[in-house]
This record gives C-alpha cells, sequence and structure tokens, in this order.
C-alpha cells in the first residue's frame, strides 16, 4: 500500500510516499502561510499529484476534527485555515481516502507505533517548533477530549498577562518555550542573523549573554513539563522538533524535571523522539492507513 504524507507547520511543509509503512523518500518546502489558507491548499494539491497512493495523511498545525477532516481553529501562524474542510475537498478531487490530523496528535501516534513511545500505555509527545504541539496516549489509545481538541499543551498558561501567544492569548508556554520564543530572545538580545551552531557552542562557553538567555528559556521548558507530568503521570514523555534534536538539551531538561519534580513522578522517561522531524509524517500515514481500511471494508459491506 502506498500513503502520501504530508504535515503542515507554520514555516514548512514536510512531505513523503510510505509504501508497506516504509518511507522512501521524504522532502520539505516552504508554506508560504502568509499567503492564506487557499493557496496553501493549492500548494498541498500540487505536492500530491503526480505521486501514486491509495490514501493520503495530512498532519497539520491547528484544532482538527478528524472524522470531518474541517480545521476548527487555528493561529495567525496559518491565517486563513480555519475552516478548511481538507477531508471533503481532497477526496472529492482525487478520489482516494484521506487522514487529517493534528499535528500533535500526529507526532504522538507516529512515536507511539513506530518510535520511542512504542509499547507505553500512557505517554505525553511534546513537539517544539514554531509554536509546541502535544499529542496524548492514554490507555494505549488516542485521547482527544470531549470536543476533539485535546493536547493543546502549548497553551498552559506559565505566566498571567504575559507575552501574547499565537493563539489570542497571553502567557502561554509556547509563547516561552518554543524554538520560536528562544530565536526571539536571540535576535533581540544577541543578534539577528545568529547560527545554531555558533549560539550553543557560546551557551556551553558560559558567554553572556547566550548562556542567560539558554538557562530561563530551558527554565520554562521544564516548569511546562513539570505541570504536564504532574497533571497526567505518564510514562514517558517524548520531545521532538529540531532544536530537540540537539540531545544535550534532552539531558539538561531531564536533570531539571528530576531535581524538582514529586518523588512519585520520578520514573518518567524524558527522552528524545526517534523519528524526529519525520513523527508527524509517520502519524499522518498510520491514519491514512486506517481510514483506508475504514472505507473499504464500508465499500465492501
Amino acid at each position: 500500500m502506498n500513503i502520501f504524507a504530508l504535515d503542515i507547520g507554520g514555516t514548512s511543509i514536510k512531505y513523503g510516499l510510505f509504501e508497506n509503512e516504509e518511507l522512501v523518500f521524504r522532502r520539505e518546502t516552504p508554506t508560504n502561510a502568509s499567503s492564506g489558507g487557499e493557496v496553501l491548499f493549492e500548494t498541498i494539491v500540487k505536492l500530491i499529484k503526480g505521486n501514486s497512493a491509495d490514501a493520503i495523511g495530512i498532519s497539520t498545525a491547528g484544532q482538527v476534527n478528524a472524522d470531518s477532516g474541517e480545521i476548527i481553529f487555528a493561529t495567525d501562524t496559518l491565517p486563513g485555515w480555519k475552516g478548511m474542510k481538507l477531508k471533503k475537498r481532497l477526496e472529492a478531487m482525487l478520489s482516494v481516502p484521506v487522514a487529517v490530523e493534528n499535528d500533535g496528535n500526529a507526532a504522538a501516534l507516529g512515536e507511539a507505533h513506530y518510535g520511542n513511545g512504542k509499547g507505553y500505555q500512557n505517554l505525553v509527545c511534546l513537539v517544539y517548533g514554531t509554536g509546541i504541539g502535544g499529542g496524548l496516549i492514554l490507555g494505549g489509545e488516542l485521547y482527544r477530549g470531549h470536543t476533539g481538541s485535546a493536547g493543546e499543551l502549548g497553551h498552559i498558561e506559565l505566566e498571567p498577562g504575559g507575552r501574547r501567544c499565537m493563539c489570542g492569548g497571553k502567557g502561554c508556554y509556547e509563547a516561552y518555550a518554543s524554538t520560536s520564543a528562544l530565536v526571539s530572545q536571540i535576535k533581540q538580545y544577541v543578534k539577528a542573523d545568529f547560527e545554531w551552531d555558533s549560539f550553543f557552542a557560546a551557551v556551553k562557553a558560559g558567554s553572556l549573554p547566550e548562556a542567560l538567555i539558554y538557562k530561563r528559556w530551558i527554565e520554562y521548558v521544564v516548569a511546562g513539563l513539570k505541570s504536564i507530568i504532574h497533571a497526567l503521570n505518564p510514562a514517558c514523555v517524548l520531545l521532538g522538533g529540531g532544536i530537540m534534536e540537539r540531545h544535550f538539551i534532552i539531558d539538561d531538561v531531564n536533570r531539571m524535571v528530576k531535581a524538582t519534580i514529586m518523588d512519585s513522578h520520578r520514573n518518567v522517561l524524558i527522552l528524545p523522539m526517534k523519528l524526529g522531524n519525520s513523527a508527524g509524517l509517520y502519524g499522518a500515514m498510520y491514519s491514512a492507513v486506517r481510514e483506508y481500511r475504514k472505507q473499504k471494508d464500508f465499500d465492501i459491506s
């Protein structure tokens, strides 16, 4: 079975083809989100066309009605995305089953079935990027919540009345602990045209203000994680996004969480995502396979 999968973020679209659940190619292209929802939809169609697929899986930023495949909420990261009927429009156009999933949920599904979350009945997945996406696997199943919008962990309130968040609120976790929040601080207090390697080299050397900026960012990352771990008591927490591929960050987070968390929660494992930035693609593929089988079974009956 061939599955074409896309992972749509505020900055880039990752896409690739799976053959029998194996990723055979992966590419990336700018989202150009500022051009609006319809232009983004046209971009998706262009990426899909020319690839022979039995089903399409889409992971996307924003809140998703997984049954209808409609975007029910999106922040300013993806203007004009709210209300987009992705599943309905793509199925009518391409005549193949389409599954649409929130990006945090997709990453959690990918890691739970193909990555470092495999074998755990209760896990939390967090992806640090433009924002912070979250997904929850509780009792071995993806937890969607009452209206299907559970897992918005990036919008835990850390600082009442604090920094403006892309959701329209203030003081959210992602306004302080996302990669974009760190970038903003570096550009403001170090320099606008920085490079990650040189920044982290300065941090390790103890240079100011780099070391202080990094320390404060890690403190915010840890603050959010402590609340999540205390609330959900997961066996495993998986951290992803490009920034988390620097494993010394995972080490720093582990050390600080274990030093300050309640004794009864200290056996939690905090690990990097095995699938890295491809976790969302794997989750989208998994959802598409399930949608294909569901529609096929329905058609046969």
